[in-house]
C-alpha cells in the first residue's frame, strides 16, 4: 500500500494562501448543506445520484470540504477535497505531518495548461495509471440544472495498455457541471447552495 501511495504524483498545496473568490474559483462547492444531483448515462443505463457537502473546515487559508453520494437520506462515501488559490484536490491519504493529493484541477484556469496524476502499478494487480488533463477554452453549455460559463478540461486516461478520452466542464462555485468519457456521460440536474 505504501508503494501504491508512493508512486502517486503529489502535489503540495500552501496553508497560507486564501482561498480563491473571484473568477478563478473556487470551482467546487464550499458551503455546508450545498447539494448537486447528477444524471448519469453508461450506454442504455440511466441513473441518478446526489453528492452532499457534509463539513467545511478553513484552515489558514485553505479550505477543507467533505462531501459523500446520499444513500437513504444519509451521505455516504466521504471523501475530503482542498480548495485553495492553487486549485482543487481530492485528499488521496495524510497523517499529521503531510498530505497526499491529486489535483482535480490546478489554477489559473488557462488554456493549454496541463497536469498528470500517475499512479500504481500495486502488488494487488492494479496496473499502471496515467491521466493527464489539459485546459481547454471558456465555454457557455447548458444542462438539465441550467446555463453555466465553464472552462472545459480534456482528459486522457492511460491504464496499462489501454487509452480512454473524456471531457469535463467545470463552473465556479458548483464544480463539475458535464463529464462525457466513452461511453458514459455525467450532467448536473439540480444544483441547490447550503445555508
Amino acid at each position: 500500500m505504501i508503494r501504491f501511495l508512493a508512486v502517486l504524483v503529489t502535489v503540495g498545496v500552501s496553508v497560507a494562501a486564501p482561498a480563491p473568490r473571484d473568477s478563478q474559483g473556487p470551482y467546487f462547492p464550499i458551503r455546508k448543506g450545498d447539494t448537486r444531483v447528477y444524471e448519469t448515462c453508461h450506454g442504455d443505463l440511466k441513473d441518478e445520484h446526489t453528492e452532499v457537502v457534509t463539513g467545511v473546515e478553513n484552515r489558514k487559508g485553505t479550505l477543507r470540504v467533505t462531501h459523500g453520494w446520499l444513500s437513504d437520506g444519509e451521505p455516504r462515501n466521504l471523501t475530503t477535497v482542498i480548495v485553495s488559490s492553487e486549485g482543487v484536490f481530492n485528499v488521496i491519504a495524510e497523517n499529521a505531518e503531510e498530505q497526499l493529493l491529486a489535483p482535480i484541477l490546478k489554477f489559473p484556469l488557462k488554456p493549454g495548461e496541463s497536469w498528470v496524476v500517475e499512479r500504481g502499478p500495486d502488488p494487488f494487480g492494479t496496473p499502471f495509471l496515467r491521466k493527464t488533463y489539459t485546459v481547454g477554452r471558456e465555454e457557455e453549455i447548458e444542462v438539465p440544472a441550467g446555463r453555466y460559463k465553464t472552462f472545459c478540461i480534456e482528459c486522457v486516461e492511460e491504464i496499462g495498455d489501454a487509452t480512454y478520452r473524456g471531457k469535463q466542464w467545470h463552473s465556479p462555485v458548483v464544480g463539475l457541471v458535464k463529464r462525457i468519457e466513452e461511453e458514459h456521460a455525467e450532467t448536473l440536474k439540480s444544483f441547490i447552495r447550503g445555508k
